[in-house]
């Protein structure tokens, strides 16, 4: 069996190295190995964004399109997007081909389309995430994915009751979250900890969306609450993220080490020595909770809600109520109760069921 899978942002080349370690274990127990060719759509293009993660994962890409664009306008990239991958796609002559997909970006959505207009089996991994705004622009590529695909697979089983409910119960499956599978194959060698703060006593944050980022008013609260924290706070940019703080004159905050992109591994040793963590990434909520750890979500509709209703994190909000209350609440958690066990995203064989159920399928 051939394997397309399509990859554009550092999100989807950590799901690339997860599944290529279930590929290896699949083949070396299988006479009928699969065979992956690798895609890139250069959706980040920079070295922070894309370069570092391909390179600390080792990933060769069989077809790049990294820098292949005639300009960097997110919607001109997403048109040529989907004609370079659907030119290659309809070269392909074997019809039991199937084309991978992996989560929310334009490239996600680009693969789809693309993949279906080739007439090739899609197969849409971390399907069935809804926020119920169909305007935002993960909404409408998820939603669209996860409509085009022959096979879905699911991190947890309320994704997979959102497939059910939109009709597509057929060919729909909760596997699991791929992205713990590699966490629980690299956490023994992760060390905790950022040099020169002490474990368990710093804060670290993430924010990159729009819905956040975009706003004056979400930042200077969230800012200026954090400057004035008893505990240290690090802040890793995004660098959408960097030019608005400095727009803003926020760059300088009290309290607040600013940090460029860590590689992966180092990301993880910062979530593993943190005491919580503040972000608006939806794989970063539930990457914090396989290391034992909690978060406070700045969404206004969370990706990862059965992790909120478990009581493991909480999502807040940018008044300074909310703000003074969630953040009693998580270090009240942290200092007196152990996180909940849940086992919604799976045990960590979450990509090799998606090769056996792919393998038997197209079989």
């Amino acid at each position: 069996m051939k394997a397309y899978i399509v990859a554009g942002i550092r999100s989807q080349y950590v799901k690339i190295a997860s599944l290529n370690v279930a590929i290896e274990k699949f083949n070396s127990a299988n006479n009928n190995p699969i065979i992956p060719v690798y895609i890139n759509t250069g959706q980040h293009y920079d070295h922070e964004l894309a370069k570092q993660y391909i390179e600390e994962f080792g990933i060769h890409f069989d077809n790049d399109f990294t820098s292949t664009y005639s300009d960097l306008n997110p919607m001109t990239i997403l048109g040529e997007m989907i004609i370079k991958l659907n030119n290659y796609f309809i070269s392909i002559q074997d019809r039991n081909a199937i084309v991978l997909i992996f989560g929310d970006a334009n490239t996600t959505l680009a693969g789809a389309i693309a993949a279906s207009k080739a007439r090739l089996k899609i197969a849409h991994i971390e399907a069935g995430v809804r926020c119920g705004n169909i305007k935002q622009t993960e909404e409408q590529n998820r939603v669209c994915a996860d409509h085009l695909a022959d096979f879905r697979f699911s991190v947890s089983p309320h994704d997979l009751i959102n497939l059910q409910s939109e009709g597509l119960r057929d060919s729909s499956f909760w596997v699991g979250d791929i992205v713990y599978d590699l966490i629980k194959y690299l956490d023994p060698d992760i060390k905790p900890g950022i040099q020169g703060l002490q474990i368990e006593d710093y804060i670290l944050m993430t924010m990159h969306r729009e819905e956040n980022v975009l706003s004056d008013k979400i930042l200077r609260s969230i800012i200026g609450f954090l400057s004035g924290y008893p505990r240290p706070v690090v802040f890793i940019t995004h660098p959408r993220t960097r030019k608005r703080l400095v727009a803003l004159d926020l760059d300088k905050a009290q309290n607040i080490y600013y940090s460029e992109s860590l590689t992966y591994k180092q990301m993880l040793s910062a979530i593993k020595g943190a005491r919580f963590i503040v972000t608006d990434s939806g794989g970063m909520q539930r990457e914090t909770f396989y290391l034992n750890k909690r978060s406070l979500v700045r969404q206004d509709q969370p990706f990862s809600p059965n992790l909120i209703e478990a009581g493991i994190n909480k999502q807040i909000y940018s008044d300074i109520q909310s703000l003074t209350s969630s953040f009693e609440w998580i270090e009240t958690k942290v200092e007196n109760e152990l996180i909940p066990q849940n086992t919604d995203h799976g045990d960590g064989s979450a990509a090799i069921k998606i090769l056996h159920i792919l393998s038997k399928a197209l079989k």
